[in-house]
Parts: C-alpha cells; structure tokens; sequence
C-alpha cells in the first residue's frame, strides 16, 4: 500500500501498545490516538480522525465490543488483535479481521493491504463515498441497524440486509 494511515490503537498493555506503535511507523502508517481502557477507547472511536482501529479484544477484563459497534457506526475499519480467539466476540463481529498476538509485522502489513487494497482498485469516481450520501439515508440505515444489535436481535438477516443496503448507498 503507498497510502500513510492514521491508527487509532487500543490496547491495555503499555508495551504491547509502544510494539504495534513502532510496526505501524515501520509501514509508514502514523498514530491518530491511544487508549487503554474503555473509557478512552469510547471517547477516541467517536472523535478520531482515524482511518482504521486496531483493538485489543479485552481491556483490563473488559470485553472491546461497545467501542468496535462505535467504530463501525461511523463507517471505519478495524481489526481485532489477541491471544485469544475470535469466539470470544459477539457473532457479528466475529468476521473481522484478527491480528494473534504477539502480532507479526508481516501479519500486519497483510492485514492492513488486504483492508485498504480494494478500495484503491477502484478507478477514482467509481464509486461513491459515504460523506457523500444524503446524511439523512446513512443516519437512518445505522439508526436501524444500531437499534437490532442493541436489542440483540438474533434476526441476522435483517442486520446483513441493512448491511448490504449501506454498502450499496457507499
């Protein structure tokens, strides 16, 4: 990838956090915000400048699923990094992508390509972008799909349909 990334990185572990830090300076990518906790991983996943999160799963004992559904209302990339397994996520989030830790530089590069690549693919004006749409649309498709997973509906179709109506108004 020839594009600089601005990372949001939310892990708990202070060496673990300064490890990833130096690999995405390696790639070329640059650091948009750091958190520990869920608290700040919150604030950062609704503020951020960030063109992708990388988010550890557990945060001092705390699962990160309230800040990953925050990221993803906001149309923003994520991957999931630990030593665990990805059978600790809700269901929905179990096909994001997942660093194992400790994370490979390489696994990351990886990752971070096979990410962004498609969209790079696309020839310029093919398609078009979510700040774009009637802000009214997208507000109203999130909405809805924000209220199915909040009342933890098992309807999975009905949160895929709405998936795939965002992804065709992007």
């Amino acid at each position: 990838m020839d594009r600089s990334l601005a990372v949001l990185l939310v892990e708990d572990e202070a060496l673990t956090r300064m490890v990833l830090s130096d690999m995405l300076d390696e790639l070329g990518h640059r650091i948009a915000g750091e958190a520990g906790d869920i608290e700040s991983a919150s604030s950062y996943a609704m503020t951020a400048e960030d063109d992708l999160a990388i988010l550890d799963i557990n945060l001092h004992g705390r699962y990160v699923d309230p800040v990953a559904d925050l990221i993803a209302l906001r149309g923003k990339p994520f991957v999931f990094a630990s030593g665990y397994g990805p059978e600790v996520l809700p269901s929905l989030l179990r096909r994001r992508p997942l660093l194992r830790k400790p994370v490979a530089l390489d696994d990351l590069k990886l990752t971070i390509d096979r990410i962004f690549e498609p969209a790079e693919r696309c020839p310029r004006g093919s398609a078009r972008t979510a700040s774009r749409l009637p802000s009214s649309l997208l507000i109203g498709l999130l909405g809805r799909r924000a209220a199915l997973i909040a009342r933890q509906s098992l309807d999975v179709r009905r949160v895929l349909l709405l998936d795939r109506r965002i992804r065709a108004a992007c």
